[in-house]
Order: structure tokens, then sequence, then C-alpha cells
């Protein structure tokens, strides 16, 4: 079932592709993008998978793993006049749906509709969107699963994996001003979420981000605020019996001069009356050589304040306690435009006894890495491993 629903969303890509290239209408553009990935722990993991959620996405673990980075994408934005637009991005990813007691899985392929909005444009300076957007806490917000658009295998998982949901519902207004070589941006959002299994809901949400750019860097800051409801314990955040409200900060940076390409992002998320809040970040650095990329970056996540450490445990673990550091190579071959191939190597570290972000994938678990084994046995504990990746990446 899963070959044949990729077969035919892979259909319908190239001929959107087709479409594209062939201009069909001048009113319509497509743009899409694909990644076909593969990737595996070294072997002395002890049973934990990486980056593992709750909402179906299997983690990366000892086996050969060729769904987590592999996804499919379409863009579409029509024009209905000058002045408003219609966009939406379906995303199709494969999934590995476990049972409630994680001894069964189930594989699917699922195509979801990341954003379904109206942008209407009330002038060269201000713009407002209403419907499904991104997330916008990232200076990938718009980029997240593309490939292409970034100099890694994936974005730090560090950093987002710790994406609270994919999309919210709601609008934001956007304002732009060029002046000399930079442009001013900013953007203004309300709303909420819309989970479709009901883990996670993101309620009075209001966000305020500003960029400053041009040709060679960007420097993006802001925060959100919101109300968090969720039924179970979901990196990195608590099992809430109640809606409490959440404070999510971040900054970030990108310059690419052609020779030299250095980014970097930190984020702080704290929720109220709990004692667990992280700081998370990472750096990169990259040099050009024509068609060739080599990079290293470094990235950690950190449980803020030592006596959090000691509260919120559930059985043998910590709850909602994550800390681990990253160190990795990388190299990315682009052989011709819009084609890009990446290796990347990551030694993930100071994990401590706490897991960092990876999950237990025994089948006796509860819930992936959240309490002990079955019985009351204590989990195993990794302290460090080798993470290994390759993706071809393609954009039109």
């Amino acid at each position: 079932m899963i070959t044949q629903r990729l077969c035919l969303f892979s259909a319908g890509l190239l001929l959107a592709a087709t479409a594209a290239a062939e201009n069909i209408t001048p009113r319509l553009k497509l743009n899409g993008f694909a990644t076909a990935g593969a990737a595996f722990l070294e072997e002395d993991s002890g049973g934990y998978q990486y980056m593992q959620n709750s909402y179906g996405r299997a983690g990366i673990s000892e086996r050969l793993n060729t769904k987590f980075d592999s996804a499919i994408g379409l863009q579409l934005d029509y024009q209905v006049n000058d002045s408003t637009n219609l966009v939406t991005q379906l995303v199709g990813r494969g999934q590995n749906q476990s049972s409630a007691n994680g001894a069964s899985a189930q594989n699917t392929f699922q195509v979801n509709a990341d954003w379904a909005y109206i942008r209407y444009a009330f002038n060269d300076a201000w713009f407002a969107r209403a419907g499904r957007l991104g997330f916008p806490g990232f200076m990938l917000s718009d980029s997240m699963l593309i490939g292409h658009a970034h100099p890694w295998v994936r974005p730090p998982a560090e950093v987002y994996a710790n994406t609270p949901v994919p999309s919210l519902q709601g609008f934001d207004v956007n304002y732009r001003h060029d002046f000399g070589s930079w442009t001013l941006g900013s953007q203004l959002f309300a709303g909420s979420s819309d989970t479709s299994d009901s883990r996670l809901a993101l309620h009075n949400t209001t966000s305020l981000y500003f960029t400053l750019e041009n040709d060679d860097l960007t420097l993006r800051a802001g925060g959100m605020s919101f109300k968090l409801d969720n039924s179970v314990s979901l990196a990195p955040l608590p099992n809430l019996d109640a809606r409490k409200y959440s404070h999510f900060v971040s900054a970030g940076f990108s310059y690419d001069n052609e020779v030299w390409l250095l980014n970097g992002e930190w984020v702080q998320q704290s929720v109220e009356d709990w004692p667990v809040d992280f700081n998370a970040g990472y750096v990169t650095v990259g040099h050009y050589f024509g068609k060739w990329l080599p990079y290293t970056y470094w990235a950690t996540i950190d449980t803020m304040g030592e006596d959090r450490k000691t509260k919120g445990a559930i059985n043998t673990r910590p709850a909602s306690i994550f800390e681990q550091s990253t160190v990795a190579l990388g190299l990315r071959f682009d052989p011709k435009p819009g084609l890009s191939l990446k290796v990347q190597v990551e030694h993930i570290h100071d994990i401590g006894s706490y897991d960092g972000i990876f999950r237990y994938s025994s089948a006796g678990a509860p819930f992936p890495g959240v309490g002990g084994l079955a019985g009351g046995a204590t989990l195993p504990q990794i302290e460090d491993t080798n993470l290994y990746s390759f993706t071809a990446n393609v954009a039109f």
C-alpha cells in the first residue's frame, strides 16, 4: 500500500513538473521538491531510536532507515488577481505507526497539506495571509523539509526536533521595507494548531518576528506565546493535565557569500508552572570549492538549571529532561542546478543519564523513552553514538 500511494503521488508530482515546464497557465506557479535518504546508527546504540516522535514517525536505529529523511512535495500558487493568491503545499512522507504498546507497526504513506492559505497584498510593503501556515519559530520554518534548500542532510535535531507542531491555523500580517541594500521584514501571527491525533494542541498562539537581510546575510529574531495542551509527554514538553502557557524565543543568522557559509540559531522554551525549560542551538561553518561544500556543525540542547533535573521523574527516568551535543562533518555536492547529494556523519555525545533525543524502542516500554520497562526494569543507558546519513535532493 505504501508503495502504491508513493507511486501515485510521485506520478502527480511528475505531471505537475511537466505542467510547470510547459507553463500551461501564467496564473499558476508549480514548484516541487523530493529527497531520498538513508540513515543508520552505529551498532552499539543499545536498542534506541533517534528522533522518534509520537505522531507515527519511526526514529533512526541500527537498521538502515530509508523513510526518515525521504519526502516529496508540491507547492501550488494560483494568482486570482493582482493582489490575491491561493497557496497550498502538499508533502508526502513515509510513516511507521505503532500500536499503543509498541508491539506492532504498520507502514503507511501520508500526504499532508502543510500549507493552505490565501494571500492578499495591500501594496508593495504590506501583505496578509490566512489559513494553514507553517510554524513560524525557526530560521527554516518555510523550508524545513526541502533538503535542497539547506546545507545539511537534515536541520540539526537539537533545535528542529523540538518543533511542537508542523503547522498552525490562523493569520499573519507581514511588512517589508527596502533601504539601500538591506530589507527589513516583520511577521505578526495569531492562531492555533489543528492536530489530527489530538495529542498536542497550541491555543491562543501569538508571535512576532523581525528579519533584516541583504544579499549575503540574514538576521532573524522574535518570540511566541501559546497555551499548550497535550495528553501524553512529547519531547521536550511535559504531560499537562491542564492548559499551560509556554513561551518560545529564538534568534538566528545565515551568511553565504558563495565562498564561506556560516549560520547559527538559538532557541529557548519554557512552560508555565513546570520546572523544565530548555536551551538549544547550533553553529555551522562551510567553505565552497566549486560544486563541493564541506561543512561542520556543532549543536547542543540543555535543560536549564541543575535543580530542575531532580523533578518530574517517571519511574527510572526524569521526564522531559533532554541533554546532548553533536559534532558533525558533512559534504554536499551539486552536480547540476536543482540537484544535490549529501553525506553526513554525526557524533552524538554528552547524553548522560537523560537519553537526549533518543527513545528506547523496546515493545515493553509503555511509551518510547518515557518511564521504565515492563516489570519496573531499568532502561539501558546510552552515552554516545555515531549517526551516518546520505541524501539525494531535487528541487524545481
